[in-house]
Protein backbone atom coordinates (compact mmCIF):
# COMPACT_ATOMS: atom_id res chain seq x y z
CA UNK A 1 0.00 0.00 0.00
CA UNK A 2 1.46 3.67 -1.04
CA UNK A 3 1.84 5.58 2.08
CA UNK A 4 -0.26 8.32 0.75
CA UNK A 5 -2.75 5.78 1.03
CA UNK A 6 -1.64 4.58 4.27
CA UNK A 7 -2.34 7.65 5.81
CA UNK A 8 -5.56 8.50 4.30
CA UNK A 9 -7.17 5.08 6.26
CA UNK A 10 -5.69 6.38 9.23
CA UNK A 11 -7.19 10.38 9.06
CA UNK A 12 -10.60 8.40 8.15
CA UNK A 13 -9.66 5.97 11.11
CA UNK A 14 -9.12 9.00 13.79
CA UNK A 15 -12.31 11.16 12.00
CA UNK A 16 -14.35 8.15 12.91
CA UNK A 17 -12.88 7.75 16.20
CA UNK A 18 -13.22 11.47 16.90
CA UNK A 19 -16.91 11.14 16.44
CA UNK A 20 -17.43 8.49 18.36
CA UNK A 21 -15.89 10.20 21.74
CA UNK A 22 -17.40 13.49 20.84
CA UNK A 23 -21.11 11.69 20.46
CA UNK A 24 -20.88 10.53 23.70
CA UNK A 25 -19.41 14.19 25.37
CA UNK A 26 -22.48 15.10 23.39
CA UNK A 27 -24.69 12.63 25.55
CA UNK A 28 -23.44 13.57 28.84
CA UNK A 29 -24.79 17.07 27.78
CA UNK A 30 -28.01 15.79 27.24
CA UNK A 31 -27.81 13.19 30.06
CA UNK A 32 -27.17 16.21 32.59
CA UNK A 33 -29.85 18.44 30.80
CA UNK A 34 -32.98 15.82 31.30
CA UNK A 35 -32.61 14.59 27.58
CA UNK A 36 -33.16 10.68 27.72
CA UNK A 37 -33.76 9.78 24.57
CA UNK A 38 -30.92 12.30 22.95
CA UNK A 39 -29.19 11.02 25.51
CA UNK A 40 -29.66 7.26 23.89
CA UNK A 41 -30.01 8.26 20.73
CA UNK A 42 -26.47 9.92 21.04
CA UNK A 43 -24.68 6.89 22.53
CA UNK A 44 -26.86 4.87 19.60
CA UNK A 45 -24.68 7.29 17.14
CA UNK A 46 -21.18 6.78 18.87
CA UNK A 47 -21.08 2.83 18.75
CA UNK A 48 -22.55 3.97 15.03
CA UNK A 49 -19.22 5.57 14.53
CA UNK A 50 -17.48 2.59 16.16
CA UNK A 51 -18.66 0.43 13.78
CA UNK A 52 -17.83 2.48 11.06
CA UNK A 53 -14.35 2.29 12.46
CA UNK A 54 -14.79 -1.45 12.78
CA UNK A 55 -15.39 -1.73 9.34
CA UNK A 56 -12.27 -0.14 8.00
CA UNK A 57 -9.63 -2.01 10.27
CA UNK A 58 -11.77 -5.35 9.13
CA UNK A 59 -10.29 -4.68 5.88
CA UNK A 60 -7.02 -3.37 6.88
CA UNK A 61 -6.77 -6.82 8.54
CA UNK A 62 -8.15 -8.91 5.65
CA UNK A 63 -5.05 -7.29 3.10
CA UNK A 64 -2.61 -7.31 6.19
CA UNK A 65 -1.76 -3.48 6.03
CA UNK A 66 -0.23 -2.23 9.68
CA UNK A 67 -1.66 1.26 10.37
CA UNK A 68 -1.16 3.55 13.36
CA UNK A 69 -4.51 3.48 14.80
CA UNK A 70 -5.67 6.37 17.00
CA UNK A 71 -5.88 6.32 21.02
CA UNK A 72 -7.97 8.34 23.77
CA UNK A 73 -4.44 10.00 23.99
CA UNK A 74 -3.16 10.74 20.39
CA UNK A 75 -6.28 12.80 19.85
CA UNK A 76 -8.08 15.71 20.47
CA UNK A 77 -11.79 15.94 20.95
CA UNK A 78 -13.49 19.62 19.42
CA UNK A 79 -14.70 21.13 22.83
CA UNK A 80 -17.94 22.80 21.93
CA UNK A 81 -20.20 25.37 23.93
CA UNK A 82 -23.79 23.59 23.87
CA UNK A 83 -26.35 25.94 25.72
CA UNK A 84 -29.42 23.75 23.91
CA UNK A 85 -30.40 21.11 21.85
CA UNK A 86 -30.21 22.83 18.67
CA UNK A 87 -27.15 23.87 19.19
CA UNK A 88 -25.90 20.62 20.34
CA UNK A 89 -27.38 18.99 16.71
CA UNK A 90 -25.92 22.11 14.65
CA UNK A 91 -22.42 21.07 16.28
CA UNK A 92 -23.45 17.28 15.31
CA UNK A 93 -23.53 18.34 11.45
CA UNK A 94 -20.72 20.45 11.84
CA UNK A 95 -18.64 17.56 13.11
CA UNK A 96 -20.17 15.20 10.10
CA UNK A 97 -19.43 17.62 7.13
CA UNK A 98 -15.88 17.58 8.41
CA UNK A 99 -15.88 13.97 8.73
CA UNK A 100 -17.20 14.44 5.08
CA UNK A 101 -14.57 16.44 3.83
CA UNK A 102 -11.75 13.82 5.03
CA UNK A 103 -14.33 11.09 3.18
CA UNK A 104 -13.90 13.34 -0.01
CA UNK A 105 -9.85 13.89 0.86
CA UNK A 106 -9.49 9.78 0.69
CA UNK A 107 -11.54 9.33 -2.76
CA UNK A 108 -9.47 11.39 -3.94
CA UNK A 109 -6.27 10.30 -3.40
CA UNK A 110 -7.59 6.55 -3.99
CA UNK A 111 -8.46 7.85 -7.31
CA UNK A 112 -4.68 8.94 -8.09
CA UNK A 113 -2.63 6.25 -6.32
CA UNK A 114 -4.90 2.60 -6.31
CA UNK A 115 -5.80 0.06 -9.04
CA UNK A 116 -7.91 -1.61 -5.72
CA UNK A 117 -11.76 -1.98 -7.00
CA UNK A 118 -12.06 -3.00 -2.99
CA UNK A 119 -10.52 0.50 -1.50
CA UNK A 120 -12.99 2.72 -4.09
CA UNK A 121 -15.51 0.67 -2.81
CA UNK A 122 -14.84 1.27 0.66
CA UNK A 123 -14.33 4.87 0.30
CA UNK A 124 -17.21 5.15 -1.82
CA UNK A 125 -19.57 3.24 0.98
CA UNK A 126 -18.24 5.56 3.52
CA UNK A 127 -18.91 8.56 1.03
CA UNK A 128 -22.65 7.29 1.63
CA UNK A 129 -22.73 6.96 4.95
CA UNK A 130 -21.92 10.81 5.25
CA UNK A 131 -24.72 11.39 2.79
CA UNK A 132 -26.97 9.59 5.13
CA UNK A 133 -25.64 11.12 8.39
CA UNK A 134 -25.82 15.02 7.21
CA UNK A 135 -29.25 14.03 6.17
CA UNK A 136 -30.28 12.88 9.53
CA UNK A 137 -29.02 15.56 10.98
CA UNK A 138 -30.14 18.52 8.94
CA UNK A 139 -33.64 16.46 9.29
CA UNK A 140 -33.41 16.47 13.46
CA UNK A 141 -32.06 20.32 13.21
CA UNK A 142 -35.70 21.26 10.99
CA UNK A 143 -37.62 19.24 12.65
CA UNK A 144 -36.22 21.05 16.07
CA UNK A 145 -36.26 24.11 14.52
CA UNK A 146 -39.81 23.55 13.70
CA UNK A 147 -41.12 22.57 16.72
CA UNK A 148 -39.48 25.12 19.12
CA UNK A 149 -37.12 24.80 21.55
CA UNK A 150 -40.06 25.44 24.25
CA UNK A 151 -41.50 22.17 23.27
CA UNK A 152 -38.27 20.14 24.40
CA UNK A 153 -40.14 17.08 25.30
CA UNK A 154 -41.40 16.56 22.14
CA UNK A 155 -38.23 16.81 20.44
CA UNK A 156 -36.59 14.32 23.34
CA UNK A 157 -39.89 11.83 22.92
CA UNK A 158 -39.06 12.04 19.00
CA UNK A 159 -35.54 11.06 19.23
CA UNK A 160 -36.27 8.66 21.42
CA UNK A 161 -38.39 7.04 18.67
CA UNK A 162 -35.48 7.47 15.94
CA UNK A 163 -33.42 4.94 15.12
CA UNK A 164 -29.78 5.38 13.05
CA UNK A 165 -30.59 3.56 10.08
CA UNK A 166 -26.76 2.81 8.34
Amino acid sequence: MKFEIQKAFEKQLEAEFIASELYLELSEWAKNNNFIGCTHFLVKHSEEELEHYQYILDYLNEISQVVCMPTQESISIPKVKIENILELFEAVLLHEKQVTKVVEDFKQIINKHSEELHELKLVEWLIEEQKSEEELFTMIIDDISKIGLENTKIIDEMLSSMRCFW
